[in-house]
């Protein structure tokens, strides 16, 4: 069976994540995305499999990168066989940015510089210093009202 992202060499796991140049191309955008200029997939994988294992929000999100680039990987080979549908790498990484963000929305952190940064990168608001659970229900209320306002602003401005 040949492989379903690039059509070009048998279809393995290793082939599939590490060598297809589909997944080269997607690896590198999230390498990039976390902070590895000039790795590939393989070297990643290699290097955080047992290691990451810290709270730090640095290392959070790339254990969440990791896993999730694992996943869409596997879930595009079986869209391609089984559904015949396609997602150009682009489409794929955008995917992978939301996924990432989605989680990290949902994350409860500590306020530190590394959370302000991350959220920056990612443009994301996590729950920082929400500790009280009658308090996350305000703040989550409070954040969808400021974003609803921002959204409507933006849209009378023309920016989206």
């Amino acid at each position: 069976m040949v492989c379903a992202l690039c059509n070009e060499d048998s279809d393995s796991h290793q082939h599939l994540f590490f060598a297809c140049n589909y997944a080269k191309q997607f690896w590198n955008r999230v390498c990039l995305k976390i902070g590895y200029i000039g790795e590939n997939g393989n070297e990643t994988v290699r290097r955080y499999t047992g290691m990451e294992q810290g709270n730090t929000i640095t290392s959070i999100i790339r254990r969440l990168s990791i896993a999730a680039s694992v996943y869409l990987i596997w879930r595009e080979r079986n869209c391609r066989l089984f559904k015949e549908e396609r997602r150009s790498v682009e489409e794929l990484f955008e995917l992978f940015c939301d996924t990432i963000k989605l989680r990290l929305a949902s994350l409860k952190a500590k306020p530190s510089m590394a959370v302000i940064k991350a959220q920056e990168e990612w443009k994301v608001q996590m729950l920082v210093g929400v500790c009280d659970p009658n308090k996350k229900e305000l703040y989550l209320a409070l954040q969808r009202f400021i974003v609803g306002i921002i959204s409507s602003e933006f849209g009378r401005i023309g920016v989206v």
